[in-house]
């Protein structure tokens, strides 16, 4: 991952901040983004105004759970049940990413390249298991003059998978 970070994505986050975006036009394009996701452009949007301003970890952190839950709404959508039942059966929960990424029909619904990718970012050990080290604090921030090459991949995989990825907006019609 440093690698496609250094070589690709720092030269080209180099060259999309010469242009001089401000916090509305952000929100304008996320009015453009999955349908699964509508209610929440304004955080969406917030949060790639942060990375696009260079605080990548900001931006990652409020953007992991909107990947978390667009990948639980397209799997509900594909009929696949995203939460469990406590023991009594009076509450659900939804489950995390890292354990929706481990049921069965993950990998058919996501198609197997995203679901890799999502998988090595976000799956349980061996994998990096950012959603669960970053919404239970256990990564430290990376130190002044330095970045933490997750932080900017989940920005821009962020934008892609909100703005281009076809699974996201396919789901919108299943069911």
């Amino acid at each position: 991952m440093r690698l496609v970070v250094s070589v690709f994505l720092i030269p080209a986050y180099d060259e999309f901040v010469k242009f001089a975006f401000n916090r509305q036009e952000f929100e304008n394009v996320a009015r453009s983004i999955s349908p699964l996701l509508k209610k929440r452009q304004k955080t969406i949007a917030g949060a790639w105004w942060l990375g696009y301003r260079g605080d990548w970890r900001m931006a990652a952190t409020i953007l992991v759970p909107q990947i978390e839950f667009l990948v639980s709404q397209v799997l509900e959508k594909k009929g696949v049940k995203v939460t469990y039942t406590h023991q009594g059966g009076m509450t659900e929960t939804y489950m995390a990413l890292s354990t929706l990424l481990e049921l069965p029909e993950a990998k058919e619904c996501l198609g197997e390249t995203l679901w890799k990718e999502l998988e090595l970012l976000f799956g349980a050990a061996p994998h990096l298991n950012l959603r669960n080290n970053m919404m239970h604090g256990l990564i430290d921030d990376p130190g002044e003059g330095y970045y933490c090459p997750c932080d900017l991949y989940i920005w821009w995989m962020s934008m892609r998978l909100l703005l281009v990825e076809e699974v996201f907006f396919d789901a919108e019609n299943a069911g």
